[in-house]
């Protein structure tokens, strides 16, 4: 009778135990783009960097990169953690960019082989900055400085931008949209998506409240049966 119920408490520790667990992986780019003050109507969204230029004060000479990432696939998953942003820098070093989480109404809704300079989500067309609009956040999420030329680089996230993401990404479409700025010399540049070293979110997930519910409902009914049946 005792060798039953030390399977039976083991058998349902271990079940609880699987509804916390986390694993790693990583969430590649799922769509990313140039958008060019210069060429306001362009679509840059197959060139093979995503390149972002302060204009050097010449407001035809503007570059803002933007980036999509879509967590619609990790079905029964939530993420729990995100570890950063990892991007493959294609520059000279000491150029800096200053990167930006775009959330609400039309943040995602932009295309790859679409967003141009005149219709890309928040950007201030008059200058080099983002600007939320009604029913719009935009939260900075922080800067990096290049290391190398096509050397990666990971830019992590305070607490409260790391909860505003992992909120976007298990919620409503699961899409998050981030979008970068330059300041400094001669502007920062990443690998694009379609160069095949596209930029990627690390992070951890864990079974969402239902489907653990539902394993760990199981689990415990067939404890219990053999628990009966013994």
């Amino acid at each position: 009778m005792k060798k039953h119920l030390l399977t039976f408490s083991l058998t349902c520790a271990m079940l609880l135990g699987m509804t916390s667990l986390s694993s790693a992986a990583t969430l590649l780019v799922s769509a990313d783009s140039t958008v060019f003050s210069g060429d306001p109507n362009s679509n840059f969204g197959l060139d093979n960097a995503v390149f972002a230029f302060d204009g050097n004060n010449d407001p035809n000479n503007i570059s803002k990169g933007y980036l999509k990432f879509d967590a619609s696939s990790l079905t029964g998953q939530v993420i729990d953690s995100i570890s950063g942003l990892t991007m493959r820098y294609t520059l000279s070093v000491n150029r800096t960019g200053n990167f930006f989480f775009l959330d609400g109404t039309g943040a995602d809704t932009w295309a790859e082989t679409g967003i141009t300079w005149n219709n890309a989500p928040l950007n201030n067309t008059s200058d080099n900055d983002f600007s939320a609009g009604a029913g719009q956040t935009l939260t900075s999420l922080g800067s990096i400085t290049g290391n190398g030329q096509f050397q990666p680089i990971t830019l992590t996230f305070g607490a409260s931008e790391e909860a505003a993401l992992i909120n976007a990404l298990n919620t409503g479409d699961r899409i998050a949209t981030i979008a970068f700025n330059h300041t400094g010399t001669n502007g920062f540049q990443i690998n694009s998506l379609q160069s095949g070293n596209g930029s990627f979110l690390t992070y951890t997930a864990i079974p969402e409240p239902t489907s653990a519910a539902l394993l760990l409902a199981a689990g415990l009914t067939l404890c219990i049966r053999r628990r009966r049946c013994s």
